[in-house]
């Protein structure tokens, strides 16, 4: 009868011990959230994750597995007017041009042991992103649209006349890609963590069709493109690096 309590005992102390040793970290060990900031030390910058407008989330699952979601909204909406209304050449130009971008991406990690402060992982994520963009220019001589990008015209002297370039930014696109990642989280205190994440990934750009189109004012009704309609898609593939230092907390 003793020596079957004094086993009983013995197991029970060697059960609490191994309880306490699995407590005995830094490191989420049940279901919760989280989420993080970037910090680039180099250049100064501190942003909400990896992009501006970016919001990431992280869902600990008790395991070693963890989910991740990142999501990104960006709206720009840009509204200009110049009227000049005395001397030889009066002026009314109005502009309003605006973009949206929001993109998605979606993965999970897979967690080691490590230590009780560090959490070494390897994961996957898939994303997809969309980006439209409008420009309208009002002016006394014409009304001109853009579909799929911004332009900017730009006066220039070649040292006998004036002449006008334009070039397109804030293009329109949809992008899709696929990486693979590695990084690790060193938990400073309990829940609160800073790390870094490099991938190697593919992506995928298909820019949407740019059109162009001017209506004269003195001509209502007949339009005209500046510019035959163009689109253009582009591949990369290779290795990527985070954003800065990786700060975060778990809640």
């Amino acid at each position: 009868m003793n020596k079957i309590l004094i086993v009983g005992i013995a197991g029970m102390i060697l059960l609490s011990g191994n309880q306490l040793k699995s407590q005995d970290t830094l490191k989420p060990i049940r279901k919760s959230w989280g989420t993080e900031l970037n910090v680039n030390p180099f250049d100064g910058s501190l942003s909400y994750n990896n992009a501006d407008g970016q919001i990431k989330i992280r869902r600990y699952t008790g395991g070693n597995t963890v989910w991740r979601i990142s999501a990104t909204i960006d709206y720009k909406q840009d509204a200009n007017s110049t009227i000049l209304r005395y001397g030889t050449n009066p002026i009314n130009n109005n502009e309003f041009k605006k973009s949206l971008l929001i993109s998605i991406a979606l993965g999970t990690e897979k967690h080691f042991n490590g230590t009780s402060r560090i959490s070494p992982y390897l994961g996957w994520e898939v994303c997809y992103g969309h980006k439209s963009s409008e420009h309208e220019i009002d002016d006394e001589d014409y009304f001109t649209t853009v579909d799929g990008a911004w332009m900017n015209s730009q006066v220039q002297y070649n040292g006998q006349t004036y002449y006008t370039t334009n070039t397109f930014n804030e293009k329109s696109y949809w992008s899709f890609g696929a990486n693979i990642l590695t990084g690790f989280d060193f938990y400073m205190a309990k829940n609160f963590y800073f790390g870094y994440e490099i991938s190697v990934g593919l992506d995928y750009i298909k820019y949407g069709i740019i059109e162009t189109t001017r209506i004269p004012r003195l001509q209502s009704g007949n339009s005209s493109t500046l510019y035959p309609d163009s689109e253009s898609n582009s591949w990369k593939f290779g290795p990527k690096l985070g954003n800065g230092i990786r700060i975060g907390y778990v809640f």
